[in-house]
């Protein structure tokens, strides 16, 4: 796929994600654009900051743990993942004439360390992204955080099981779920 075509995806998922607002495909009135990532079976957050132009990754995985890599490449596929995500999220903004492309073009990204990073728990990966998701409102908050206790205070498996359960439920209730009447109905 060249850059013309993942282009026109990006493009094409930005207006389905913002029907309604099809007068905002600039992002022109977003301050924060985040965008999850799945790669190899684990999931990460990339936090887009137009307003303060800043660039943070956010992983549960503790640095030592982790895999996702911040290595750049003059060959897009050379890239990783977060590299190839801010290249063409910095395409997307010069395509849609919002100035901010320019800015966000010379941010690095950077991989925020967190209190709370897994050295043991690789599988709740999707649970925390969700929690980093609800909670992100902005780059550079000094000691950001989202309620998660630190893995060694055996307190965050408490936190992980109530959070799966309210995620859960919101997913099944939601109007978006083509079975939700037959899940309210058989758990009525």
């Amino acid at each position: 796929m060249d850059e013309a075509e993942r282009l026109d995806v990006i493009a094409s998922s930005i207006k389905e994600l913002l029907k309604g607002s099809e007068d905002k495909p600039n992002l022109k009135a977003f301050r924060v654009v985040l965008i999850p990532i799945a790669e190899n079976g684990h999931y990460y957050l990339i936090c887009f900051d137009l307003k303060n132009p800043a660039i943070e990754v956010i992983d549960n995985i503790h640095e030592t743990k982790s895999f996702v890599g911040l290595q750049d490449n003059d060959d897009y596929n050379k890239k990783d993942t977060v590299l190839k995500v801010k290249h063409m999220f910095v395409a997307y903004l010069k395509a849609m004439h919002n100035a901010k492309w320019k800015e966000m073009k010379t941010v690095e990204p950077k991989k925020l360390k967190l209190t709370w990073q897994t050295k043991k728990n690789s599988i709740d990966c999707g649970v925390f992204v969700m929690r980093h998701m609800e909670a992100y409102k902005e780059s550079g908050v000094k000691n950001w955080e989202c309620g998660f206790k630190t893995e060694k205070s055996n307190k965050q498996d408490a936190q992980i099981s109530l959070l799966r359960q309210k995620y859960a439920a919101k997913i099944l209730l939601s109007k978006a779920n083509l079975h939700r009447d037959t899940v309210i109905q058989k758990t009525s």
